[in-house]
């Protein structure tokens, strides 16, 4: 794979974290979802809400880096 090639892929697979809602579901009214996604977040939430044919909003993207180069996920850490 040439230089340009690898430096482009990782660019494109900068990590992500997202939110997004449920329309018209009764009873997740005011809820929002939180994910964590390495590829392009319209298509990881479709494939969250595929099966059960929902339909979503979704409301933010932010890019899953702090600014010292370290990555985080949606998962809670919990430190004793």
């Amino acid at each position: 794979m040439a230089k340009d090639d690898l430096l482009q892929s990782k660019i494109e697979q900068q990590p992500k974290i997202y939110a997004y809602e449920h329309i018209g579901v009764q009873g997740h009214e005011g809820l929002i979802k939180v994910g964590y996604t390495m590829r392009e977040v319209e298509e990881r939430v479709k494939e969250q809400n595929m099966t059960a044919h929902t339909r979503y909003r979704i409301l933010g993207v932010w890019p899953a880096m702090r600014k010292d180069g370290t990555s985080f996920t949606d998962k809670l850490a919990i430190h004793p």
